[in-house]
């Protein structure tokens, strides 16, 4: 059954389906009708002759025919049918008659072939235009997501915000900061409970809150220390003047500073009055002790004047 013509090849069932994209029943159909005659192999199988088909069913590699009576398309001829199983009245050849009149299974096999086409391209289109809706569907509810997620965002932002408003300018500007930079997805998921979202958030506020509450505290507590320590250099100074009181004016007002530097550098605010009298006290004693010194090597010194001024005299 093998030719050395491609047009007059042999093809299976499963081929001239796939062919011309009919199902292998509407085959077995039109044979049954005696539209097509294939060949039997002796293993029972059908064979259909490539040109039979093509003449019965068109080119399949031809564009659809768009007209309405026929299947034909403008300009197209229909190739003549083999008249081999035709029984014969005589060998004198009868003029041929119409395709149409002499094979209506013909017409009725391409009429179906062109509804079974129209009805895929039918189909082939509902389907895109199906994926076309999903598509923009997907789209639209993707967008109205992402609304709902920055109109929830900014809403958390917004309550963030509403529990500073009592910190100073610079602290609410931190607040703003941390919002902007926490309130996102990956932190506030869309999925998280709106009474969950609000718990975070304030949590995060207040993280912040409670670093302002130590700064003041700690600044606080440096001024309370800082007066304490200025009262405690008060009183000693106090305590020096009381002490000096019976000085010589000079001395007693330069013991004096040496008692407010010593101060100064000393008194810590832990310290009690009765520390603060100590170190008065102690630094006076340590004055009076270096003046006396100084003192005493004056006399010194003005011993030892009149002595060279006595020998002088004697030589």
């Amino acid at each position: 059954m093998n030719s050395s013509n491609n047009s007059d090849r042999f093809l299976t069932i499963g081929e001239a389906a796939r062919t011309w994209r009919v199902s292998p029943d509407s085959l077995r159909a039109w044979t049954r009708k005696g539209v097509l005659h294939p060949e039997v192999t002796p293993g029972g199988q059908h064979r259909f002759r490539e040109r039979e088909l093509i003449a019965v069913l068109g080119n399949p590699n031809a564009p659809a025919s768009a007209g309405s009576t026929g299947t034909r398309g403008a300009g197209q001829t229909r190739a003549p049918i083999s008249l081999e199983h035709e029984p014969r009245a005589s060998s004198r050849r009868r003029p041929r008659a119409s395709l149409e009149t002499e094979f209506p299974e013909v017409d009725e096999a391409r009429a179906e072939l062109e509804v079974a086409r129209a009805w895929r391209e039918t189909s082939m289109l509902r389907r895109e235009a199906k994926l076309e809706s999903q598509e923009e569907s997907a789209l639209a509810e993707a967008e109205r997501i992402r609304g709902e997620n920055v109109r929830r965002y900014e809403e958390l932002k917004a309550y963030g915000r509403s529990l500073a408003v009592q910190l100073p300018i610079e602290w609410r500007q931190r607040v703003i900061t941390m919002l902007e930079r926490f309130v996102k997805a990956e932190n506030v998921p869309a999925s998280l409970p709106e009474d969950e979202a609000r718990v975070l958030v304030a949590a995060q506020v207040q993280e912040i809150k409670q670093r302002y509450e130590d700064e003041r505290s700690r600044e606080s507590h440096e001024a309370m220390g800082r007066l304490r320590v200025q009262g405690l250099i008060n009183e000693g100074l106090a305590t020096a003047r009381l002490m000096t009181t019976s000085w010589d004016p000079r001395d007693a007002e330069e013991a004096r500073a040496e008692v407010e530097h010593d101060l100064a550098r000393s008194v810590r605010p832990d310290w009690a009055e009765t520390d603060v009298a100590r170190r008065v006290k102690h630094t006076l004693e340590q004055w009076e002790e270096v003046e006396d010194g100084d003192d005493l090597d004056e006399e010194d010194d003005s011993d030892e004047s009149s002595w060279d001024e006595e020998e002088q005299t004697e030589w």
